[in-house]
């Protein structure tokens, strides 16, 4: 009988104790959350102050409390790369990278990459970002590294991939200097039809584009 009260009493117990640490325990993780809000905002407005030292502490804090924060360590790594600390921002941008697969995370790799010279790991990185969303800026970069390794085919098809997406005529110098290295005869003609063409719409546009004058001043009363 004895065994059946205690078993009761405990169960009574348990009951009650249940929601009690859950309470507890909500109460700890909003907490936290408030405390990781407050220096997510120290982070930005110091960032904004360009005060560095401030900002990088508040980030580090951060990742004390959360240690698997991709968010933060590719904040980090924005900040250290502005800073010229191109060996801790890439251990930050490869961290987030591991933790959370983004398109940004690997887009600050390859410009990292390619600021510290090394254009293959860096073309490599931005390939990768470019099969998550192409876009014709990331491409632009991707055919900056190709040109640097002397790949100037590939760069060639590159600044052809952008100048599709985009048909911004400043492509087009671009291009036809690759395909001056490439001594492709064909393709500068066709490259050098594509300017004149651009060139004699953006005069069209031009001369079609209304003069706005100034208003007339209003004539004084006597």
């Amino acid at each position: 009988m004895s065994g059946l009260i205690l078993i009761a009493v405990g169960a009574a117990l348990i009951c009650f104790a249940l929601p009690w640490f859950e309470l507890k325990r909500t109460q700890k993780e909003e907490r936290t959350q408030g405390q990781l809000d407050k220096l997510w905002t120290i982070s930005d407005n110091a960032l904004k102050a360009k005060k560095t030292t401030k900002a990088e502490k508040a980030l580090l804090t951060i990742l004390k409390f959360d240690e698997r924060n991709a968010a933060a360590y590719n904040r980090l790594g924005i900040l250290y790369a502005k800073n010229k600390q191109f060996n801790e921002a890439l251990q930050c941008f490869e961290i987030a990278e591991s933790l959370d697969y983004s398109v940004n995370t690997l887009h600050n790799i390859g410009l990292v990459y390619l600021e510290v010279g090394d254009f293959a790991k860096g073309a490599i990185a931005l390939r990768q970002a470019l099969q998550i969303e192409e876009t014709v800026p990331r491409l632009l970069v991707l055919a900056k590294a190709e040109e640097k390794m002397e790949n100037y085919k590939t760069t060639a098809e590159i600044y052809e991939r952008a100048w599709e997406l985009s048909k911004k005529p400043d492509i087009l110098p671009k291009l036809l200097t690759i395909y001056e290295k490439l001594d492709d005869t064909e393709a500068k003609r066709r490259i050098m039809t594509r300017i004149r063409t651009a060139e004699k719409a953006a005069l069209e546009a031009k001369r079609k584009k209304p003069i706005v004058g100034k208003p007339l001043a209003k004539k004084r009363r006597l």
